[in-house]
């Protein structure tokens, strides 16, 4: 891969892209995988974490206009001006943490491409280069990068972006998980996966997030009950059959027995899903199985009103969590 003289990205980060992304964005997706895809464009900059970046599929959504002064930014390619590149998270936080630390005025980010002696060779180098300045003294930092990802791959990732922002909601009905919740399910979560690396969760149209384990010939469950329910269309469900207790789990969706939804998911992937969605201090968190009950899908929600899936799941950054099911 030729590093192309037509793909060019540069910007100065606004207050709160730098609070978004160092607050929210990158410490959200730490949870759920080390690096990421950034897709950047001239309208939304994506964090993708697919299954081989996390074993599930992250997306974090920000307007481009939230996080640059769209006076200074610029992105072209010939990939209809996107550009995907893999990126180390930790690194690119450690560096945005340093600016604010020192009090930076400003934040300046481009791609460059210089040579290394530490590179084979001494051969060019993709770069992201932070420029970044105070009263006293003015940095530069460079974060190595991966190869910009080639055209197929940029439209792999911008296609799952797509898709995942644009289409209709894949579950029947979501459970509104209370975030005040968060910790007494983790909690379970915990103590599950010291002795099982599975879990099963079950969803009800009555209200109803219910977590089964199974140790040896023992079966584990808790219900947690009375939680709000919405429709795929956003809409508050009225009244609805609540089940006694939890099912036997491990099962794949059964979405017309009772208004029942349920799979199996590995702990570990829920666990980093949900502490991830806590980072972000959501309002709501809707809690969907999809029709093919091939993933949990979770979305944090940041104001009260949830009519409008496409635009409503958030005032400045939006996520999306797909937990995939385990195969049997």
């Amino acid at each position: 891969f030729a590093f192309s003289q037509t793909m060019k990205f540069s910007g100065t980060l606004v207050e709160l892209g730098v609070q978004l992304l160092e607050r929210s964005v990158i410490p959200a997706c730490q949870k759920t995988g080390r690096k990421a895809c950034l897709l950047i464009g001239r309208e939304t900059i994506a964090f993708v974490q697919d299954e081989n970046e996390s074993g599930m599929l992250v997306l974090a959504r920000v307007k481009t206009g939230q996080l640059f002064d769209m006076q200074s930014f610029l992105c072209t390619s010939r990939t209809d001006n996107w550009i995907c590149i893999r990126i180390s998270l930790d690194v690119l936080l450690k560096a945005l943490r340093s600016a604010g630390a020192h009090g930076a005025e400003r934040v300046d980010v481009s791609l460059k491409c210089r040579p290394l002696k530490a590179a084979p060779g001494g051969a060019p180098v993709p770069l992201i280069e932070l420029r970044w300045r105070n009263d006293t003294i003015s940095i530069e930092q460079e974060i190595p990068i991966e190869k910009p990802c080639v055209v197929a791959e940029v439209r792999r990732i911008h296609g799952i972006s797509v898709k995942l922002s644009a289409e209709s909601p894949p579950c029947d009905f979501y459970v509104d998980l209370d975030p005040m919740e968060l910790k007494p399910v983790l909690g379970i979560l915990d103590s599950v996966r010291s002795f099982s690396k599975r879990v099963g969760v079950s969803l009800t149209r009555g209200g109803d997030f219910c977590l089964v384990a199974h140790a040896g010939m023992s079966q584990v469950g808790v219900k947690f009950p009375m939680f709000n329910v919405y429709n795929k269309d956003g809409s508050r469900m009225m009244g609805g059959a609540t089940q006694d207790g939890p099912s036997s789990g491990g099962g794949r969706g059964d979405h017309g027995h009772a208004g029942l939804c349920e799979l199996e998911v590995q702990v570990s992937h829920l666990v980093q899903a949900f502490k991830s969605v806590q980072i972000t201090s959501p309002t709501m968190i809707l809690c969907g199985v999809s029709d093919d009950a091939d993933f949990l899908h979770l979305i944090p929600w940041y104001k009260k009103d949830v009519a409008g899936y496409a635009e409503g799941a958030a005032t400045a950054a939006s996520f999306d969590f797909r937990v995939p099911a385990t195969c049997d």
